[in-house]
Protein backbone atom coordinates (compact mmCIF):
# COMPACT_ATOMS: atom_id res chain seq x y z
CA UNK A 1 0.00 0.00 0.00
CA UNK A 2 1.35 3.40 -0.93
CA UNK A 3 0.97 6.61 1.18
CA UNK A 4 2.02 10.04 -0.01
CA UNK A 5 2.21 12.45 3.03
CA UNK A 6 1.92 16.19 2.12
CA UNK A 7 1.64 19.51 5.42
CA UNK A 8 -2.12 19.90 6.71
CA UNK A 9 -4.45 22.03 5.18
CA UNK A 10 -6.86 23.33 8.39
CA UNK A 11 -8.04 25.96 5.62
CA UNK A 12 -9.16 26.18 1.79
CA UNK A 13 -5.52 27.04 0.70
CA UNK A 14 -5.50 30.34 -1.28
CA UNK A 15 -3.81 30.27 -4.88
CA UNK A 16 -2.02 32.36 -6.87
CA UNK A 17 -5.78 34.04 -7.83
CA UNK A 18 -4.40 36.08 -11.36
CA UNK A 19 -3.63 33.75 -14.31
CA UNK A 20 -3.99 34.69 -18.12
CA UNK A 21 -6.51 33.35 -19.61
CA UNK A 22 -4.05 31.86 -22.20
CA UNK A 23 -2.09 30.45 -19.80
CA UNK A 24 -4.34 28.61 -17.66
CA UNK A 25 -6.29 25.44 -18.54
CA UNK A 26 -9.06 23.10 -16.21
CA UNK A 27 -10.24 20.28 -16.31
CA UNK A 28 -13.79 19.47 -14.98
CA UNK A 29 -14.79 16.29 -13.33
CA UNK A 30 -17.99 15.80 -11.98
CA UNK A 31 -18.89 13.10 -8.65
CA UNK A 32 -20.48 12.31 -5.93
CA UNK A 33 -19.57 12.95 -2.32
CA UNK A 34 -20.89 11.69 0.89
CA UNK A 35 -21.82 7.93 -0.19
CA UNK A 36 -22.51 5.09 2.60
CA UNK A 37 -21.65 1.50 1.82
CA UNK A 38 -22.01 -1.72 3.92
CA UNK A 39 -18.79 -0.68 5.87
CA UNK A 40 -21.43 1.59 7.58
CA UNK A 41 -25.39 1.74 7.14
CA UNK A 42 -25.19 1.86 3.27
CA UNK A 43 -27.37 -0.78 1.18
CA UNK A 44 -24.27 -1.63 -1.23
CA UNK A 45 -20.55 -2.76 -1.66
CA UNK A 46 -17.88 -0.58 -1.76
CA UNK A 47 -16.87 -2.12 -5.16
CA UNK A 48 -21.05 -2.20 -6.47
CA UNK A 49 -21.07 1.49 -5.62
CA UNK A 50 -18.35 2.27 -7.17
CA UNK A 51 -18.79 0.73 -10.30
CA UNK A 52 -22.74 2.07 -10.48
CA UNK A 53 -20.99 5.34 -10.13
CA UNK A 54 -19.20 4.71 -13.21
CA UNK A 55 -22.12 3.22 -14.77
CA UNK A 56 -24.06 7.11 -13.94
CA UNK A 57 -21.04 8.65 -15.94
CA UNK A 58 -19.40 10.12 -12.73
CA UNK A 59 -16.15 10.79 -12.80
CA UNK A 60 -15.26 10.11 -9.23
CA UNK A 61 -17.14 9.23 -5.62
CA UNK A 62 -15.87 9.66 -2.48
CA UNK A 63 -17.41 7.74 0.30
CA UNK A 64 -18.23 8.80 3.99
CA UNK A 65 -19.03 5.19 5.94
CA UNK A 66 -19.40 6.05 9.43
CA UNK A 67 -16.97 6.15 11.88
CA UNK A 68 -14.32 3.65 10.07
CA UNK A 69 -11.79 4.27 7.27
CA UNK A 70 -12.16 0.20 6.70
CA UNK A 71 -12.45 0.46 2.33
CA UNK A 72 -9.28 2.85 2.61
CA UNK A 73 -6.94 0.21 5.05
CA UNK A 74 -8.50 -2.60 2.56
CA UNK A 75 -7.43 -1.58 -0.31
CA UNK A 76 -10.76 -0.94 -1.77
CA UNK A 77 -9.76 3.10 -3.20
CA UNK A 78 -8.83 2.90 -7.30
CA UNK A 79 -10.12 3.11 -10.94
CA UNK A 80 -13.28 1.18 -11.13
CA UNK A 81 -13.57 1.51 -15.09
CA UNK A 82 -13.71 5.49 -15.69
CA UNK A 83 -14.91 6.22 -12.22
CA UNK A 84 -11.76 7.11 -9.11
CA UNK A 85 -13.50 5.73 -6.27
CA UNK A 86 -11.87 7.06 -2.75
CA UNK A 87 -12.85 6.79 0.93
CA UNK A 88 -13.15 9.59 3.17
CA UNK A 89 -14.98 9.11 6.95
CA UNK A 90 -18.24 10.60 8.47
CA UNK A 91 -17.49 11.20 12.18
CA UNK A 92 -20.10 12.15 14.91
CA UNK A 93 -19.01 14.77 16.80
CA UNK A 94 -20.52 16.09 20.13
CA UNK A 95 -21.83 19.21 18.38
CA UNK A 96 -22.36 17.86 15.04
CA UNK A 97 -21.29 15.79 11.93
CA UNK A 98 -18.18 16.14 10.22
CA UNK A 99 -16.90 14.70 6.73
CA UNK A 100 -12.82 14.00 6.28
CA UNK A 101 -11.62 13.78 3.47
CA UNK A 102 -7.54 12.68 2.09
CA UNK A 103 -7.03 11.24 5.69
CA UNK A 104 -4.13 8.33 6.09
CA UNK A 105 -5.63 5.01 6.67
CA UNK A 106 -4.16 4.73 9.69
CA UNK A 107 -5.89 7.93 11.17
CA UNK A 108 -9.08 6.97 13.72
CA UNK A 109 -12.17 8.58 13.22
CA UNK A 110 -12.94 8.84 16.50
CA UNK A 111 -16.24 10.21 18.18
CA UNK A 112 -15.33 13.26 20.16
CA UNK A 113 -15.80 17.10 20.76
CA UNK A 114 -15.91 18.83 17.08
CA UNK A 115 -12.92 21.01 17.69
CA UNK A 116 -10.86 17.92 18.78
CA UNK A 117 -11.97 15.65 15.56
CA UNK A 118 -11.03 19.01 13.28
CA UNK A 119 -7.73 19.43 15.16
CA UNK A 120 -6.76 15.40 14.67
CA UNK A 121 -7.84 15.50 10.98
CA UNK A 122 -5.63 18.41 10.21
CA UNK A 123 -3.07 17.46 12.16
CA UNK A 124 -3.53 14.03 10.03
CA UNK A 125 -2.75 15.92 6.61
CA UNK A 126 -6.91 16.09 5.86
CA UNK A 127 -9.12 18.54 5.48
CA UNK A 128 -12.92 18.75 7.18
CA UNK A 129 -16.66 19.66 5.94
CA UNK A 130 -19.40 20.27 8.19
CA UNK A 131 -22.02 17.55 7.59
CA UNK A 132 -25.74 18.12 7.68
CA UNK A 133 -25.72 21.79 9.00
CA UNK A 134 -29.05 22.55 9.39
CA UNK A 135 -30.84 19.61 8.84
CA UNK A 136 -33.62 19.00 11.09
CA UNK A 137 -33.03 16.11 13.44
CA UNK A 138 -28.94 16.63 13.18
CA UNK A 139 -28.62 20.29 12.66
CA UNK A 140 -25.42 21.86 14.70
CA UNK A 141 -26.32 23.12 17.87
CA UNK A 142 -23.45 26.13 17.24
CA UNK A 143 -20.97 25.89 14.21
CA UNK A 144 -17.33 26.23 14.79
CA UNK A 145 -15.37 29.12 13.55
CA UNK A 146 -12.44 27.60 12.25
CA UNK A 147 -10.50 24.38 12.00
CA UNK A 148 -12.36 23.24 8.87
CA UNK A 149 -12.47 23.83 5.21
CA UNK A 150 -16.45 24.34 4.16
CA UNK A 151 -19.54 22.53 5.12
CA UNK A 152 -22.17 21.04 2.87
CA UNK A 153 -24.51 23.73 1.00
CA UNK A 154 -26.51 20.69 -0.27
CA UNK A 155 -26.97 17.21 1.49
CA UNK A 156 -29.78 15.50 -0.29
CA UNK A 157 -30.92 13.47 2.87
CA UNK A 158 -31.85 16.89 4.75
CA UNK A 159 -33.73 17.91 1.20
CA UNK A 160 -35.68 14.23 1.72
CA UNK A 161 -36.57 15.65 5.46
CA UNK A 162 -37.51 18.72 4.32
CA UNK A 163 -40.10 17.53 1.49
CA UNK A 164 -41.19 14.64 3.28
CA UNK A 165 -45.08 15.37 4.08
CA UNK A 166 -48.28 13.63 2.95
CA UNK A 167 -48.86 16.83 -0.05
CA UNK A 168 -45.41 15.86 -1.50
CA UNK A 169 -45.79 12.06 -1.01
CA UNK A 170 -48.94 12.22 -3.46
CA UNK A 171 -47.05 14.19 -5.68
CA UNK A 172 -43.94 11.98 -6.29
CA UNK A 173 -46.63 8.92 -5.93
CA UNK A 174 -48.01 10.88 -9.72
CA UNK A 175 -44.32 11.76 -10.75
CA UNK A 176 -43.26 8.26 -10.46
CA UNK A 177 -46.66 6.97 -12.65
CA UNK A 178 -45.71 9.35 -15.00
CA UNK A 179 -42.11 9.43 -15.13
CA UNK A 180 -40.49 6.84 -13.04
CA UNK A 181 -38.55 7.63 -9.58
CA UNK A 182 -36.23 10.26 -11.17
CA UNK A 183 -39.33 12.24 -11.94
CA UNK A 184 -40.39 11.96 -8.21
CA UNK A 185 -36.98 12.32 -6.69
CA UNK A 186 -36.85 15.75 -8.64
CA UNK A 187 -39.28 16.87 -5.53
CA UNK A 188 -36.18 17.21 -3.41
CA UNK A 189 -33.94 19.20 -5.67
CA UNK A 190 -35.00 22.54 -4.32
CA UNK A 191 -33.03 25.68 -2.92
CA UNK A 192 -31.43 24.96 0.38
CA UNK A 193 -31.87 28.26 1.98
CA UNK A 194 -31.08 27.62 5.24
CA UNK A 195 -27.52 26.69 4.61
CA UNK A 196 -27.27 29.34 2.15
CA UNK A 197 -27.84 31.86 4.39
CA UNK A 198 -25.68 30.15 7.09
CA UNK A 199 -22.64 29.35 4.24
CA UNK A 200 -23.43 33.62 3.56
CA UNK A 201 -22.60 34.94 7.00
CA UNK A 202 -19.12 32.27 7.17
CA UNK A 203 -18.05 33.47 4.01
CA UNK A 204 -17.79 37.51 5.43
CA UNK A 205 -15.46 36.11 8.38
CA UNK A 206 -13.53 34.17 6.03
CA UNK A 207 -12.85 31.71 3.17
CA UNK A 208 -15.16 28.73 3.51
CA UNK A 209 -15.79 26.09 0.54
CA UNK A 210 -19.63 24.79 -0.18
CA UNK A 211 -20.32 21.44 -1.81
CA UNK A 212 -23.08 19.23 -2.65
CA UNK A 213 -23.84 15.69 -1.14
CA UNK A 214 -25.82 12.90 -1.81
CA UNK A 215 -26.12 11.15 1.67
CA UNK A 216 -26.70 7.99 -0.42
CA UNK A 217 -27.66 5.20 1.44
CA UNK A 218 -30.07 3.43 -1.42
CA UNK A 219 -32.31 2.63 1.82
CA UNK A 220 -34.68 4.65 3.73
CA UNK A 221 -36.07 3.76 7.34
CA UNK A 222 -39.52 2.84 7.33
CA UNK A 223 -40.77 2.32 10.94
CA UNK A 224 -38.68 -0.72 11.64
CA UNK A 225 -37.46 -1.65 7.98
CA UNK A 226 -36.08 -0.41 5.07
CA UNK A 227 -37.50 0.32 1.54
CA UNK A 228 -34.24 0.30 -0.95
CA UNK A 229 -35.40 4.00 -2.24
CA UNK A 230 -33.71 6.28 -3.66
CA UNK A 231 -31.33 3.81 -4.89
CA UNK A 232 -27.65 4.90 -5.35
CA UNK A 233 -28.55 5.67 -9.49
CA UNK A 234 -31.23 8.24 -8.28
CA UNK A 235 -28.76 9.59 -5.68
CA UNK A 236 -26.31 10.05 -8.74
CA UNK A 237 -28.58 11.61 -10.79
CA UNK A 238 -29.97 14.33 -8.07
CA UNK A 239 -26.91 15.85 -6.95
CA UNK A 240 -23.12 16.16 -8.26
CA UNK A 241 -19.91 17.58 -7.39
CA UNK A 242 -17.91 19.22 -10.15
CA UNK A 243 -14.38 20.17 -10.02
CA UNK A 244 -12.17 21.99 -11.55
CA UNK A 245 -8.36 20.28 -11.76
CA UNK A 246 -4.96 21.85 -13.14
CA UNK A 247 -4.11 18.50 -14.32
CA UNK A 248 -5.76 15.93 -17.18
CA UNK A 249 -6.71 13.13 -15.64
CA UNK A 250 -3.68 10.46 -16.22
CA UNK A 251 -5.22 7.25 -15.13
CA UNK A 252 -2.88 7.10 -11.79
CA UNK A 253 -4.96 7.32 -9.43
CA UNK A 254 -2.96 8.41 -6.89
CA UNK A 255 -1.96 11.85 -8.73
CA UNK A 256 -5.57 11.88 -9.97
CA UNK A 257 -7.40 12.03 -6.41
CA UNK A 258 -4.60 14.49 -5.15
CA UNK A 259 -6.13 16.90 -8.33
CA UNK A 260 -9.53 16.27 -6.96
CA UNK A 261 -8.47 16.85 -3.10
CA UNK A 262 -7.09 19.76 -4.30
CA UNK A 263 -9.48 21.61 -6.22
CA UNK A 264 -11.58 20.73 -2.93
CA UNK A 265 -9.83 22.32 -0.67
CA UNK A 266 -9.24 25.10 -2.71
CA UNK A 267 -13.17 26.10 -3.90
CA UNK A 268 -12.42 25.39 -7.45
CA UNK A 269 -15.67 23.22 -7.15
CA UNK A 270 -19.25 23.99 -7.77
CA UNK A 271 -22.96 21.63 -7.06
CA UNK A 272 -25.31 20.84 -9.57
CA UNK A 273 -28.84 19.35 -9.39
CA UNK A 274 -28.20 17.10 -12.20
CA UNK A 275 -31.54 16.14 -11.93
CA UNK A 276 -32.32 19.75 -14.04
CA UNK A 277 -29.84 18.96 -16.28
CA UNK A 278 -26.22 18.76 -17.25
CA UNK A 279 -24.13 21.04 -16.01
CA UNK A 280 -20.40 20.26 -16.88
CA UNK A 281 -19.19 23.69 -18.73
CA UNK A 282 -20.20 26.77 -16.12
CA UNK A 283 -17.78 28.87 -15.44
CA UNK A 284 -17.80 31.76 -13.28
CA UNK A 285 -14.93 34.10 -13.19
CA UNK A 286 -13.94 37.54 -12.51
CA UNK A 287 -11.32 38.85 -15.20
CA UNK A 288 -9.73 42.37 -14.80
CA UNK A 289 -6.75 43.77 -17.14
CA UNK A 290 -4.45 41.44 -15.32
CA UNK A 291 -5.84 38.29 -15.74
CA UNK A 292 -8.38 36.45 -14.58
CA UNK A 293 -9.68 34.81 -10.90
CA UNK A 294 -12.09 31.60 -10.63
CA UNK A 295 -14.25 29.61 -8.10
CA UNK A 296 -13.12 29.65 -4.58
CA UNK A 297 -9.61 32.44 -5.25
CA UNK A 298 -8.98 35.77 -4.12
CA UNK A 299 -8.87 39.23 -6.12
CA UNK A 300 -8.18 42.86 -5.14
CA UNK A 301 -10.41 45.31 -6.49
CA UNK A 302 -9.90 47.18 -8.98
CA UNK A 303 -11.42 50.12 -11.45
CA UNK A 304 -12.95 47.51 -14.26
CA UNK A 305 -12.90 44.27 -12.37
CA UNK A 306 -16.14 41.96 -14.31
CA UNK A 307 -17.58 39.09 -13.11
CA UNK A 308 -18.78 36.73 -15.46
CA UNK A 309 -20.73 33.26 -15.67
CA UNK A 310 -21.88 30.78 -18.26
CA UNK A 311 -23.67 27.69 -18.60
CA UNK A 312 -21.73 26.05 -21.54
CA UNK A 313 -23.89 27.88 -23.80
CA UNK A 314 -27.49 26.98 -22.73
CA UNK A 315 -29.97 29.31 -21.81
CA UNK A 316 -31.10 30.11 -17.84
CA UNK A 317 -31.48 32.28 -15.20
CA UNK A 318 -28.29 33.32 -13.66
CA UNK A 319 -28.61 35.17 -10.06
CA UNK A 320 -25.58 36.91 -8.86
CA UNK A 321 -25.43 36.89 -5.19
CA UNK A 322 -22.65 39.68 -3.13
CA UNK A 323 -22.12 39.58 0.58
CA UNK A 324 -25.30 37.19 0.87
CA UNK A 325 -27.70 39.59 -0.77
CA UNK A 326 -29.23 39.64 -4.33
CA UNK A 327 -27.73 41.83 -6.58
CA UNK A 328 -28.70 41.26 -9.93
CA UNK A 329 -30.39 38.65 -11.91
CA UNK A 330 -29.78 38.08 -16.15
CA UNK A 331 -31.45 35.93 -18.12
CA UNK A 332 -30.06 33.96 -21.28
CA UNK A 333 -26.80 32.49 -22.37
CA UNK A 334 -24.35 34.12 -19.70
CA UNK A 335 -23.84 36.60 -16.76
CA UNK A 336 -21.50 40.04 -16.87
CA UNK A 337 -21.13 42.26 -13.93
CA UNK A 338 -19.03 44.84 -13.70
CA UNK A 339 -18.03 44.71 -9.61
CA UNK A 340 -17.92 48.47 -8.41
CA UNK A 341 -16.77 47.21 -4.87
CA UNK A 342 -14.62 44.56 -2.63
CA UNK A 343 -17.24 41.74 -1.65
CA UNK A 344 -17.39 38.02 -1.42
CA UNK A 345 -19.92 37.05 -5.14
CA UNK A 346 -21.02 33.43 -6.16
CA UNK A 347 -23.88 32.66 -8.63
CA UNK A 348 -27.04 30.91 -8.33
CA UNK A 349 -27.66 29.55 -11.89
CA UNK A 350 -31.54 28.35 -12.40
CA UNK A 351 -33.82 26.69 -15.40
CA UNK A 352 -37.37 26.95 -16.01
CA UNK A 353 -39.55 24.23 -16.04
CA UNK A 354 -42.75 26.30 -17.45
CA UNK A 355 -43.20 29.08 -19.48
CA UNK A 356 -45.96 31.06 -20.61
CA UNK A 357 -44.83 33.31 -23.81
CA UNK A 358 -41.69 34.97 -22.21
CA UNK A 359 -42.26 34.43 -18.74
CA UNK A 360 -41.22 31.83 -16.47
CA UNK A 361 -43.62 30.12 -14.50
CA UNK A 362 -41.45 28.27 -12.62
CA UNK A 363 -37.53 28.32 -11.79
CA UNK A 364 -35.80 25.25 -11.30
CA UNK A 365 -32.47 25.63 -9.18
CA UNK A 366 -29.35 23.89 -11.74
CA UNK A 367 -26.27 24.92 -10.29
CA UNK A 368 -24.41 26.44 -6.92
CA UNK A 369 -21.60 28.36 -7.71
CA UNK A 370 -18.84 28.79 -4.80
CA UNK A 371 -17.68 32.36 -4.49
CA UNK A 372 -15.13 34.78 -5.61
CA UNK A 373 -13.71 36.84 -2.94
CA UNK A 374 -13.11 40.21 -4.13
CA UNK A 375 -10.78 42.10 -1.09
CA UNK A 376 -10.12 45.36 -0.87
CA UNK A 377 -7.36 47.16 -3.21
CA UNK A 378 -3.70 46.98 -1.47
CA UNK A 379 -4.96 43.86 0.50
CA UNK A 380 -2.20 40.80 0.71
CA UNK A 381 -3.23 38.07 -1.22
CA UNK A 382 -2.17 35.11 -0.10
CA UNK A 383 -0.42 32.39 -2.58
CA UNK A 384 0.96 29.34 -0.97
CA UNK A 385 -0.15 26.42 -2.97
CA UNK A 386 -2.35 23.70 -1.51
CA UNK A 387 -0.63 19.96 -1.80
CA UNK A 388 -3.06 16.83 -1.03
CA UNK A 389 -1.48 13.50 0.20
CA UNK A 390 -2.85 10.55 -0.81
CA UNK A 391 -3.81 7.36 -1.34
CA UNK A 392 -4.05 4.09 -1.45
CA UNK A 393 -4.85 2.34 -5.19
CA UNK A 394 -6.53 -1.08 -5.94
CA UNK A 395 -3.60 -3.48 -5.97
Amino acid sequence: MLLLHAPPHPQPAARSVLVPTAQQTYYERAGALHVHTTYSDGRGSFEEVARTAERCGLDFLITADHGTLAPLREGKEGYYGDCLALAGVEISCDEGYVLGFDLPAEFDPARGEAARVLAAIQAAGGFGFLSLVCDPRFAWRHLPTNGFTGIEIVNMGTMGMRRINPPNLLRALIRYRLGGTRHAFALLARRPTPELRAWDRLTQERRVVGIGSTDAHARLKVFKGHIPYPSYEDSFSLMRTHVLCLEEATGDARRDAAQIYEALAAGRCFASFHVHGEARGFRFFASTKHGEATLGEEVPWEEGLTLHAHANGQEAVFRLIGDGAPLATFRGRFLEYPVTRPGVYRVEVYRWGQQAGPFCLCLRPWILSNPIYVRPAGATVPTPPHEAHVLQTVP
